[in-house]
């Protein structure tokens, strides 16, 4: 299939099948500019970025907008995707970025950094544990702005300026 249209259509999927939305509900009331709403809208714009390899996003640009456009998306890395929205701890009702090691009998913080894993501590305590991957995550994600051209770069490092410990 065409990558252009695969990612048109994956992206009217996610804002417009409620079956989609019904497995993944954070994307319930997103929606789709009128540009793009056609496929050759989409295509031109797409035609114009570096996209191969990477996933679109419209959250670094658009923040807590919820609409596809060309003004709120940009395509970005899988772990850097991750990376801004991490997920972890939300089944577990312990902090983002930490979970428990039954065998230690310790709660253990970890990220993900070029698609490994990477350990970043042991604690006893969860705070503990949470703190030391928000400052990883905000280091990181620093590093990775770095690399990033305008607008993408001054976006991520307001997001990293923005994160704290997060408890889920």
């Amino acid at each position: 299939m065409c990558p252009y249209n695969q990612r048109w259509r994956n992206m009217l999927n996610r804002c417009y099948s409620k079956k989609f939305q019904k497995d993944n509900p954070t994307y319930k009331g997103c929606s789709v500019c009128k540009e793009w709403l056609t496929f050759s809208g989409f295509k031109a714009w797409m035609e114009g970025q570096d996209w191969k390899g990477k996933q679109l996003d419209k959250d670094i640009l658009g923040g807590s907008e919820k609409i596809y456009s060309p003004e709120t998306c940009c395509f970005i890395s899988q772990d850097l995707n991750k990376l801004i929205k991490p997920t972890t701890g939300k089944t577990s009702g312990l902090p983002v970025g930490v979970h428990w090691n039954k065998r230690d009998k310790k709660f253990i913080s970890s990220i993900r950094r070029n698609g490994e894993k990477h350990h970043i501590g042991s604690f006893s305590d969860p705070d503990q544990a949470a703190q030391s991957f928000a400052r990883e995550r905000r280091g990181y994600l620093l590093l990775e702005a770095s690399k990033q051209p305008e607008p993408i770069r001054s976006a991520l490092i307001a997001r990293a300026r923005e994160i704290k410990y997060e408890m889920v």
